[in-house]
């Protein structure tokens, strides 16, 4: 039942009594009073002296005003005795009234300030901004990551919102490239916070996954599925991007619209997996990801391409050196194309097809990656290629002329020992992932170590896994070369290095202590391949003493990943449609047998034979101390002393599994280079 509104009078009287309850309303009618019972006074007391220039009561107003204020022009002043003493009390009144003026103006400053600190100031005016939902640990490294992959993004247009200290906050703006951006105090799951952050007008908001004290995962991804849902509430066209810890919540996320789902730790752990293969393949995705020249990169299709076969496409880039992946379909906003569906559908006149119309809205998803499809697949709208740029470093003439006459080497070590390192939370689930992978890939482990220090219940976990009956457990620290004996370090191929989580650790510790483990590995048998995980890039120069094979970069992937996602370009997608090991999209694989001097250009046809487009080349594949003392061999009989000495500067300058994608056609294999290749859609291993 509709409530009656009251008549106008009542509405009036009602807004004035509530205007008199202010402070700021009753000081300036206080003010205004004053100082027209002021002037009436200096007019009564003035006006009638002969000569005065009180004649007016406007001249009356001006002389108290001047008065009140303090300035004193001294132009008029008061003749009788009256009206001194009258301008007396105003001049004090004037004094307090400024102390009060000038008080005021300072509180609420301060206090304005203050409450901006605090993150409780609503932002005004802003539209086209990005918000970031949530706290990390490397909260910084994230930011700054999306101001370098986000095109146009300044710090003023972003807003922090987070139930966080400001002091943590005003820690995080003393960088001075971070000193712009906003912040809002507050959860994201509350409708208030957000829109006091204007998520009606933003571009792009992010979620993160914020792991605080002991909550378990299933709390984080909760929170974050209800930010989301806030978010869709108050902006239905806004591109979301959040951040999962378990995959299978992504499913929540379904009628909230979000167009980029990260699931961080299914990420890291799938690269940990991939780099466990010990091919260089860690390598790879590194420089997918690397700042300095990022090689993955994702287009609009024009208008005129679509409907034109996807290998036309591939052949109007090839043309320019640029290499097609494949294309990512449905791109943009969610919302927009289920709209556009849904009015194609109620446009269909047949009852069947409408029907069937909006059933494909119902089940629209937003890129969605096809990754070297078949040559014929038609392009549609709304779709983006994904782009392979050049290497930026070509190979130089006399690499090419060393290496001519060389063949790749076409043998896979069979059986090996892998021996890990370190512990990880679900840690059974990653040794049964890695010994699956070995299994598809045709090279299943000889032996499986785990040298660990583990609770108790993932020992048990580990125990009663039904893929890990192999899997033998050595507890004790990987640090102690005693136990790396008992585990078989001396009969191992390759040693996989964990960044061991620990809250007694800070990440530096977490890094050292990784770096001492692979030193430890590298004394005991230097002919194993060694992988080792890092949480901070700059702990890699300490790896070249332990000849360091592979580095996984879990922390730096994870959060370009995020970055990827945010900007909306479909690159994370892309990424990810390769990440998955027992997908394997992504392979690196020996090239096929052939005659010496086969460049790049020429290796290209006879893989796509086989199914499988050639990316790139890793050099220096297999061992580091193996592929130097190859290199010491070369020098040592070179005839002359000048080519002696420089086998011997490249030996000082050999890196393992150098990755180099798109190096251009007339690149000239090595003994030890290895081909990285994409498998055709309809090729793609089934997943076990």
């Amino acid at each position: 039942m509709r409530v009656p509104r009251r008549p106008w009078p009542q509405r009036l009287r009602r807004r004035v009594l509530l205007a008199l309850h202010n402070t700021t309303v009753q000081f300036l009618v206080v003010f205004v009073g004053f100082v027209v019972a002021g002037a009436l006074a200096e007019e009564l007391l003035e006006g009638g002296v002969a000569g005065s220039r009180f004649a007016s009561f406007f001249q009356s107003l001006w002389f108290t005003v001047v008065t009140i204020t303090t300035v004193g022009y001294g132009d008029m002043a008061p003749q009788t005795p009256l009206g001194q003493t009258w301008a007396v009390v105003e001049m004090f009144f004037g004094i307090g009234l400024v102390g009060v003026i000038t008080g005021n103006v300072a509180s609420f400053m301060v206090e304005r300030n203050r409450r901006r600190a605090l993150g409780l100031v609503p932002l005004r005016h802003l539209s086209g901004h990005t918000i970031v939902c949530g706290w990390s640990g490397e909260l910084k490294e994230i930011l700054l990551e999306l101001f370098e992959t986000v095109p146009g993004l300044e710090p003023a247009d972003l807003v922090l919102v987070a139930a966080h200290s400001p002091t943590e906050v005003a820690a995080l703006k003393r960088d001075r490239r971070l000193s712009g951006i906003s912040f809002v105090a507050g959860s994201p799951t509350e409708r208030t916070v957000l829109e006091q952050a204007q998520v009606a007008t933003a571009a792009r908001v992010i979620i993160l996954a914020e792991v605080e004290g002991n909550a378990s995962a299933d709390a984080v991804d909760a929170r974050t599925v209800l930010a989301a849902n806030t978010v869709e509430a108050l902006n239905p066209v806004v591109h979301t991007s959040t951040e999962l810890l378990q995959p299978h919540y992504a499913r929540y996320l379904r009628h909230a619209r979000v167009e980029e789902v990260i699931p961080s730790e299914e990420d890291t752990r799938n690269l940990i997996v991939q780099a466990s293969l010990g091919d260089g393949m860690a390598n790879v995705f590194d420089r997918f990801v690397a700042r300095d020249g990022r090689v993955i990169r994702t287009l609009p299709v024009e208008l005129a391409w679509l409907g034109r076969p996807y290998a036309d496409l591939c052949g109007h880039f090839a043309a320019q050196g640029v290499m097609v992946l494949g294309l990512l379909e449905n791109t943009g906003n969610l919302h927009e194309r289920k709209r556009d569906r849904l009015r194609r559908a109620l446009r269909t006149a047949a009852y069947g097809q409408a029907v069937a119309g909006l059933r494909e809205v119902r089940r629209l998803v937003s890129n969605v990656p096809r990754l070297n499809p078949p040559p014929d697949t038609p392009i549609a709208d709304n779709t983006n290629v994904v782009l392979l740029m050049p290497h930026e470093e070509p190979q130089t003439a006399e690499e090419a002329e060393r290496r001519r006459g060389q063949v790749p080497e076409s043998r896979w070590p069979e059986q090996e020992h892998l021996l890990v390192c370190g512990w990880k939370p679900g840690m059974a689930d990653l040794l049964a992932r890695i010994q699956a992978v070995h299994a598809a890939r045709g090279r299943p482990l000889r032996a499986l170590t785990l040298v660990a220090s583990p609770p108790p219940e993932e020992t048990a976990a580990i125990a009663e896994h039904p893929e890990l009956g192999a899997l033998r457990l050595v507890t004790g620290q990987s640090t102690d070369p005693g136990v790396l004996r008992s585990a078989g370090i001396h009969t191992a191929d390759r040693v996989l290095v964990l960044a061991s989580p620990n809250v007694a650790r800070t990440p530096e510790e977490t890094d050292a202590r990784a770096v001492m483990i692979s030193i430890a590995v590298h004394d005991l048998n230097r002919r194993a391949y060694k992988c080792v995980e890092l949480l901070d890039p700059s702990f890699a120069d300490h790896l070249r003493v332990a000849s360091v094979e592979e580095v996984v970069y879990t922390q730096r992937f994870r959060r370009a990943m995020l970055a990827h996602g945010s900007a909306g370009l479909g690159q994370a997608v892309a990424i990810r449609a390769m990440l998955d090991p027992l997908a394997a999209r992504l392979r690196v694989v020996n090239f096929p047998p052939g005659p010496p001097e086969l460049t790049v250009g020429q290796h290209a046809p006879r893989l796509r034979d086989e199914g499988m487009q050639l990316l790139g080349v890793i050099d220096h594949c297999g061992n580091l101390h193996a592929r130097k003392d190859e290199f010491l061999y070369e020098a040592q009989i070179q005839p002359q002393i000048g080519d002696a000495v420089e086998h011997l500067l490249r030996l000082k300058l050999i890196t393992s599994n150098e990755a180099r994608l798109n190096p251009g056609v007339d690149y000239v294999t090595g003994n030890h280079t290895r081909a990285v290749v994409l498998t055709a859609e309809a090729a793609a291993a089934p997943r076990p």
